[in-house]
């Protein structure tokens, strides 16, 4: 059984837009939503959870987070002690604060779309360290 709402009349689940852009080592999903029965809303988007996984090369951490609600003190306080990454904010806004290696986010894919920019390509933002 899925937790994913379904759509009564034709049976799809809600499809989501996400708009992410890296600026900064700042992460920004402001500008994304969420389309259900061929209407577009934000607020929709803003109540969902979804998933986002930090990924070094030896280790990854997935937190489930909405758009809303701040990124909880054991998850940052995980992903600085156990992956190097010292991150802070919400679900539609955080900042990289500092990291000790080359890492990547990458962002729930399910019934997900994206708009590929030079910092973000389906759903990856990757992070290095030292720019070779």
């Amino acid at each position: 059984m899925s937790n994913t709402p379904q759509n009564n009349t034709n049976g799809k689940p809600i499809q989501r837009f996400l708009n992410i852009t890296c600026v900064n080592n700042c992460i920004d999903l402001s500008n994304s939503y969420s389309i259900y029965n061929q209407k577009i809303s934000k607020a929709l988007f803003e109540s969902e959870i979804y998933k986002v996984t930090f990924k070094t090369l030896k280790k990854s951490y997935h937190l489930f987070l909405s758009a809303n609600e701040l990124i909880c003190n054991n998850c940052i306080n995980y992903l600085k002690k156990n992956l190097g990454i010292e991150v802070f904010g919400d679900g539609s806004f955080f900042e990289i604060l500092n990291y000790s290696c080359d890492f990547k986010i990458i962002f729930d894919t399910e019934n997900t779309s994206f708009i590929n920019t030079n910092t973000v390509t389906n759903g990856v933002v990757s992070f290095y360290k030292n720019n070779v």
